[in-house]
């Protein structure tokens, strides 16, 4: 009886070891993309600066105000919606007559 709980507290920790590893692999990009927004111009070319030591919102007002990026995604919003609307209607109708 010792052994199976020894056996399945070591399993436990072999899978909360993995889970911790795939989130800290599938989070670490966003992190980096976001310490990327905040630093300037110079600081984003610079390879020795990973974390910002000047954080500026530039980047964001640049992207929100002088591109038209609410307007492409908004644009993303319409066909992703329509496409969504069409396959619930297409894919209905075919389960419907089971053809």
């Amino acid at each position: 009886m010792h052994a199976k709980q020894r056996n399945e507290a070591i399993r436990h920790v072999v899978a909360y070891v993995f889970t911790i590893a795939m989130v800290f692999l599938a989070v670490t990009p966003f992190i980096y993309v976001v310490l990327t927004a905040l630093k300037t111009k110079e600081q984003i070319y610079d390879p020795s600066q990973i974390i910002p030591t000047h954080i500026t919102f530039d980047n964001f007002r640049q992207v929100l105000f002088q591109s038209n990026f609410v307007r492409y995604f908004m644009n993303s919003i319409f066909i992703g919606h329509n496409i969504d609307l069409y396959d619930i209607i297409s894919n209905g109708s075919i389960w419907t007559y089971q053809i």
